[in-house]
């Protein structure tokens, strides 16, 4: 109490003398008042913790979706790119995993090109193009024989996404 005895009213001390004097007559906080804080403050870090999962969550699942999505674009513009240039496809597409196409100029073969799955990873000759392939069949459209209908199957993390796309031989000899 000697600090509350230098601080006089004639100094222009009386505010912070009975601001003291409250401070020092209060002698904390009860056990109860402690206990409904701590509950208060573990039902509100629950809930942010509980936000932050479930945004991660969906986070996680969308970009799952929109990397198969960019690896189906991918692998369909591969396809697509050969196939134009390709005059005739010389493995039946009859639902099979294997593409074979070759580019012939005034009858001489000028290359071949072979679109396979491999495991999980489907290729163009031995080179990868993406991994993750669950599924992939050719097929030819029953009323044009210079459209092939390409089915892939993308699968990462448990999501599992099919697309599906024509492509047409733009140099059918057909």
């Amino acid at each position: 109490m000697n600090v509350i005895k230098g601080l006089n009213n004639s100094n222009g001390y009386g505010k912070k003398r009975k601001m003291i004097e409250l401070l020092l007559g209060k002698k904390g906080i009860t056990l109860i008042e402690m206990m409904v804080a701590i509950i208060v403050l573990s039902i509100f870090l629950l809930a942010v913790g509980m936000i932050l999962v479930s945004s991660g969550k969906f986070w996680n699942s969308g970009w799952t979706q929109v990397k198969l999505q960019t690896d189906a674009s991918y692998a369909f513009a591969r396809i697509e790119k050969v196939a134009r240039e390709a005059s005739r496809a010389l493995s039946n597409p009859g639902g099979g995993s294997t593409l074979q196409l070759t580019k012939e100029i005034g009858g001489i073969t000028e290359w071949t090109k072979v679109f396979q799955l491999n495991g999980d990873t489907l290729q163009l000759d031995s080179g990868n193009i993406i991994s993750g392939v669950s599924n992939l069949s050719f097929a030819y459209d029953s009323g044009n024989s210079a459209a092939i209908i390409v089915n892939l199957t993308l699968k990462e993390n448990g999501s599992q996404t099919v697309y599906r796309t024509t492509v047409f031989l733009r140099n059918s000899l057909s």
